[in-house]
């Protein structure tokens, strides 16, 4: 069983902490929505209290209905779309990354869609100058308070977090449905199956309903 957010009724999910604190990081989960007319905020970490945060997001307001991640640090922002869109009530996997490099600009995002349309962006966004302290699933946060117009109107499930950024064969791993857990487990810092109970089975954040998503139909996943 998947959980189901209701835009209407500002349904999300959110834990007062963070699993990741910078670079490098993947946030990866399933969704299904209904609605791609608006933007919709899938997975989200970072310091809510101002505007430096990693969030990715399924954009139905935008010509194609990309992916976007975007990064958010103490001195600029990296945003990359996906080059293919999403498909309205189907099942969809979507998956962001940073990481430190080599060579100048020393920090590469990228983003995926059912592990294809990779786009990257090479930019150096600075190290957060505050704690990430916050992580949400189904709406954005920002500056102290919420984005009203990214709450999620669909499913998501087996929302995951690394404290590494996972390569294309691991990312199509988890697109092909194997579950968060199985894929380099010993970076993975946080999983929530949503499975019918509402928890965080690696990192053991609490977890909070906020105004009663429901539970639903589940993507089809293995272990």
């Amino acid at each position: 069983m998947a959980y189901e957010f209701n835009r209407s009724n500002q349904q999300r999910i959110t834990a007062a902490a963070s699993p990741i604190s910078d670079l490098p990081f993947t946030l990866a989960c399933w969704f299904n929505t209904q609605n791609d007319a608006v933007s919709q905020c899938l997975l989200q970490v970072g310091d809510f209290a101002t505007t430096q945060r990693c969030t990715l997001f399924a954009r139905g307001d935008q010509v194609g209905d990309p992916l976007r991640l975007q990064v958010q640090g103490s001195t600029g922002t990296a945003t990359v779309f996906t080059s293919t869109g999403w498909t309205a009530n189907t099942w969809n996997h979507a998956c962001g990354t940073g990481k430190i490099t080599d060579s100048f600009p020393f920090q590469e995002f990228a983003v995926y869609l059912n592990a294809g349309g990779k786009n990257t962006v090479a930019t150096n966004i600075g190290a957060p100058s505050s704690a990430w302290s916050s992580t949400s699933i189904g709406v954005q946060y920002s500056n102290g308070g919420i984005n009203a117009g990214t709450y999620c109107d669909g499913l998501i499930a087996e929302a995951g977090i690394w404290n590494e950024a996972l390569t294309d064969d691991e990312i199509a791993s988890l697109a092909k449905g194997m579950t968060c857990n199985l894929v380099r487990p010993q970076s993975l810092v946080f999983y929530a199956p949503l499975i019918r109970d509402l928890q965080d089975v690696k990192g053991g954040l609490t977890l909070t309903n906020n105004n009663t998503a429901t539970v639903a139909d589940h993507t089809r996943v293995y272990q």
